[in-house]
């Protein structure tokens, strides 16, 4: 598993379902959490998808990393934050309920915290990224 692989998947991913919740947070809140149906709960949809989009950004122009420290920081990062929330929308669905989309999103979660997880463990033992 290569650091830039899994930054460039991840940009892809994070800069798709980040448009969407911008684009249309009703149906994407709707898809996730049919039972919020709030009108804060678009707001908050929305600055999610603000979130993950600015973090899209952030690993699509690092993608090419070279410098050790860098990329450890970034591994680290994105490790903390797909460890978190996988764990809080796992407890959430476990509370409200699964949809299709809230399960995908828990794998996906829980795949990306892996990967940046590893990634982390695996810079911390090599000078130079391949």
């Amino acid at each position: 598993m290569r650091f830039r692989t899994v930054l460039v998947v991840f940009a892809v991913v994070s800069a798709a379902v980040g448009a969407l919740a911008i684009l249309a947070p009703h149906a994407f809140l709707h898809a996730i959490w049919p039972a919020r149906q709030m009108p804060d709960a678009k707001l908050f949809v929305s600055g999610w998808g603000a979130c993950l989009l600015a973090l899209s950004a952030l690993a699509w122009t690092n993608r090419n990393a070279q410098d050790s420290f860098v990329c450890r920081s970034i591994s680290l990062s994105l490790f903390v934050y797909f460890s978190i929330a996988s764990v809080v929308w796992l407890a959430d669905a476990m509370t409200i309920g699964w949809t299709p989309l809230s399960a995908a999103t828990i794998v996906g979660l829980a795949a990306f915290a892996t990967a940046f997880g590893y990634l982390r463990v695996r810079l911390s033992s090599i000078r130079r990224i391949a």
